[in-house]
């Protein structure tokens, strides 16, 4: 009994401390102003950013043909195992951006974020985070789709697997609109 209760106040702890984390990263809005670059992010950082996530897309396309490109599409042969170990991160801390350079470098992401989307629209960086990660998920299984594209036998279900991943990249983007 007492290891259940102790599950349930560490569970509870647990879900406080991320509450916590949320409001304080939404409650960091910016304004279109706000996020545009008064100084220029050092360029160590801005490749660092760049990198991880290019390195995010490029490993999520790996896992998606893997594990679900080449199975839907009956290349078993051409499977190989594979891990995620690109991660999202929740922070820019988590890949080495200096404390300096956090504000700089959380304005880049929303600064690339409104480049994709069109907008002038108030984010916070944490949405702005967010959503880079899963426009690099999306874009990875496009990207896959239109690796395949020649090899696939079954045409028609090749055209709702791309139709649905533009989709939802349409979708992702009208969410931030």
């Amino acid at each position: 009994m007492t290891y259940l209760a102790t599950a349930i106040i560490l569970a509870f702890l647990l879900f406080l401390i991320l509450r916590f984390r949320s409001k304080n990263a939404n409650a960091t809005i910016l304004s279109s102003q706000q996020s545009e670059l008064r100084e220029e992010i050092s360029s160590v950082a801005k490749a660092k950013i760049d990198d991880y996530m290019t390195k995010y897309e490029e490993d999520r396309l790996q896992y998606d043909l893997n594990h679900f490109l080449y199975i839907q599409f009956d290349m078993f042969s051409r499977c190989v195992a594979s891990k995620i170990p690109i991660k999202p991160i929740s922070s820019l801390i988590e890949i080495g951006i200096s404390e300096d350079d956090i504000h700089k470098g959380n304005s880049y992401l929303i600064k690339k974020v409104k480049e994709i989307e069109g907008t002038d629209q108030k984010i916070s960086w944490s949405e702005a985070l967010k959503f880079l990660f899963d426009y690099a998920e999306i874009n990875a299984r496009i990207r896959g789709l239109k690796l395949l594209e020649n090899e696939v036998a079954n045409r028609q279900i090749f055209a709702e697997f791309l139709s649905r991943a533009e989709e939802n990249r349409r979708d992702l983007l009208q969410r931030f609109r």
